[in-house]
């Protein structure tokens, strides 16, 4: 791969030829790098994670380290971008309101995945434990259900 990133992008003149169904894989497939290439970015940055206590990074980029990848992951980005705008890819608009739903849902099924009844596949759960994992999943799940409701409210949003 070239030093410079930006130097594998196509030429920015005029569109490329493609049917409808190439532009769209394309179009799905350049969201995805560039969903990946942001989470690069962030994690060289030392910025992913920051905030998580049940996943902590280990090692850290050098500050200059960090500014060099980081450049290069923009550089890539200007790539892929130059060739979504060759293609004609538009931007997926997506709902804060459901993406959110959708996270907080997925959240709420795993926290039930806790209840003792359900981990006994993995063996039985000690009797003086069971109440309290119980108590703990029914609290949880029911401020989930809380933050679920505050988040689907309309007069929550801005429309853009």
């Amino acid at each position: 791969m070239p030093s410079n990133p930006s130097a594998i992008a196509p030429p920015s003149h005029g569109r490329l030829a493609l049917t409808e169904p190439q532009r769209r894989i394309i179009t799905t497939s350049l969201r995805c790098v560039e969903e990946r290439l942001l989470t690069c970015r962030r994690l060289v940055r030392g910025e992913e994670g920051r905030n998580a206590r049940f996943v902590t990074m280990r090692d850290q980029y050098t500050a200059g380290r960090a500014e060099e990848l980081a450049l290069l992951i923009d550089g890539l980005l200007d790539a892929v971008y130059a060739l979504g705008d060759r293609i004609g890819a538009v931007p997926q608009r997506r709902s804060t309101k459901r993406s959110v739903s959708a996270q907080l849902s997925s959240a709420w099924e795993m926290l039930e995945d806790l209840r003792p009844k359900r981990l006994k596949g993995y063996g039985t759960v000690d009797p003086a434990t069971a109440p309290e994992l119980e108590s703990f999943v029914q609290a949880t799940t029911e401020c989930v259900r809380r933050i679920l409701d505050a988040a689907r409210a309309t007069d929550s949003f801005a429309s853009r």
